[in-house]
Parts: structure tokens; C-alpha cells; sequence
């Protein structure tokens, strides 16, 4: 008992003398950096002076590069990852037919 008590002590001595010596070591330097100078925030009311090109312009010189993309085949798959899953199956059984 008295040396589990001794070695309590001993230990937090060794915290306390450790918190002391650290709080007392000048490990951080002041900054030498100024402040921010203040912003001032002005209202946005200046407006774009230059126009947009309209977009039906765009889209006539960009249809004779418009392919055509058709499906053959309806192609079913599993909306979950775990179906696929062999331990899934053990518990759970199959995927059932959607």
C-alpha cells in the first residue's frame, strides 16, 4: 500500500513539476504581423456593360455537331451493392427477380 501511494506521488509531482516547467518555457513568439486593415463594403450597383451572346447563336452553329445516341437493350441491375454480396446471400437469400 505504501509503495502504490509512494508511486501516485511520485507521479503526480512529475505532472505538476512538467505543467509548471512548460507553462513557464516561452515556446510561442509574438507575432510580428500588423492587423487587417478594415474593409469597407460597397453596394454592387455598377451593372456588366458587355452583352451575352444570345444563345440560340450558339446552339445553330453547334447542331451540326449534335450526334444521334439510341438504346438497343434495357440492361436490369441491382439496386443495392450488397446483392452481390456472398455473405448477404447467406442471411438474406438471392436477389429477387425485379
Amino acid at each position: 500500500m505504501k509503495h502504490t501511494l509512494l508511486a501516485c506521488l511520485l507521479f503526480l509531482s512529475g505532472v505538476v513539476a512538467g505543467l509548471v516547467l512548460t507553462g513557464r518555457l516561452q515556446v510561442t513568439e509574438e507575432s510580428s504581423a500588423r492587423p487587417a486593415p478594415e474593409t469597407v463594403q460597397r453596394s454592387a450597383t455598377a451593372v456588366a456593360s458587355v452583352s451575352l451572346p444570345d444563345f440560340s447563336d450558339v446552339a445553330a452553329a453547334r447542331i451540326p455537331s449534335v450526334i444521334n445516341i439510341s438504346s438497343q437493350t434495357v440492361e436490369r441491375r441491382s439496386t443495392s451493392p450488397f446483392f452481390n454480396d456472398p455473405f448477404f446471400n447467406y442471411f438474406f437469400g438471392n436477389e429477387p427477380n425485379l
